[in-house]
């Protein structure tokens, strides 16, 4: 499955995670990231795409 995170500003990223609540960041398992496969930057906006599935790189995103 891949997804894509539109976060107002202009950011970079090599993760996702989403944060359980309670867990402190420093017990958050590096296996739970989610790698990001690509970033689009728009005017006032970044897309952010990412994937559970290691194998999925950006040239299989649709354009």
């Amino acid at each position: 499955m891949t997804w894509v995170a539109r976060v107002r500003g202009n950011v970079s990223a090599k993760y996702v995670f989403y944060p359980r609540l309670g867990v402190e960041d420093k017990y958050v398992n590096k296996r739970s990231y989610l790698t990001v496969i690509q970033i689009r930057k728009h005017a006032n906006r970044t897309d952010i795409y990412f994937a559970n599935d290691t194998g999925v790189t950006s040239d299989e995103l649709e354009q």
